[in-house]
């Protein structure tokens, strides 16, 4: 039973309450584990294609626009470890294949108050 029909019929149901919220990360965990096992007979079968899917999905996130690389460490491992990432940032390709988009999550500015019955003091 998928997790959304399962949430819909305890969420109709008489029974619904607070207890049942451990019962959705043990639907979850059981479906991440099936995905696991499958992964896993998948690797040993079709590796050429886990391969491919898996070089794809780096492609599109990693690139060297925007990349930002955050290293902490005392003055003399941080000479050698400038190092190391500047090679690892000079493989990355310079721009991903995919196209960006700018996205203005900003509300708009409107007049709000948070209203708190309190006693004053």
């Amino acid at each position: 039973m998928s997790l959304l029909l399962y949430f819909l019929l305890l969420k109709n149901s008489t029974e619904y309450n607070s207890c049942c919220i451990p019962i959705y990360f043990l639907i979850i965990l059981s479906s991440y584990l099936e995905f696991l096992r499958t992964l896993e007979e998948r690797v040993d079968q079709d590796w050429v294609d886990i391969s491919s899917s898996l070089e794809e999905i780096r492609k599109s996130i990693f690139s060297k626009q925007g990349c930002l690389v955050n290293v902490t460490a005392d003055t003399k491992n941080l000479a050698s470890a400038e190092k190391v990432v500047s090679k690892f940032v000079d493989l990355l390709p310079t721009s991903p294949p995919i196209a960006t988009t700018t996205q203005n999550f900003r509300l708009p500015l409107t007049n709000e108050a948070i209203v708190i019955p309190t006693q004053v003091i």
